[in-house]
């Protein structure tokens, strides 16, 4: 449990700092062109990867396994229109597939502690 809550807070700190040096750009670069809809969609999947860790404590398996499924559909989707690279794809869908093997190992259910 104590794992889960470093891995859990250290990705939200990584993606704060992360966003904030994002939103800066205008700032530390006021005479340049920013192409936002890159580094959007490459933040994307890690801002998703960090909420499903945040909410799995709350959700039952069932629930958590199908936001997973649905976002992996939604990465695969991505990928076939051209909005993602397939590299940022297979790896989220590790990252996805971590999580959902996680779910079932008997120290997983850390609602009872």
């Amino acid at each position: 449990m104590k794992l889960y809550k470093f891995v859990s807070y250290t990705s939200l700190v990584i993606i704060a700092l992360v966003t904030i040096l994002l939103a800066s750009l205008p700032i530390r670069f006021p005479n340049s062109i920013i192409a936002w809809k890159p580094a959007i969609l490459i933040m994307s999947p890690a801002v998703v990867l960090v909420v499903l860790l945040f909410v799995k404590p709350f959700l039952s398996k069932k629930v958590f396994l199908v936001l997973i499924m649905l976002f992996a559909g939604v990465a695969i989707l991505g990928t076939i229109a051209g909005w993602m690279s397939p590299i940022l794809m297979g790896i989220f869908l590790v990252a996805c597939l971590a999580l959902y093997i996680s779910s079932f190992t008997p120290q997983s259910d850390l609602r009872s502690k």
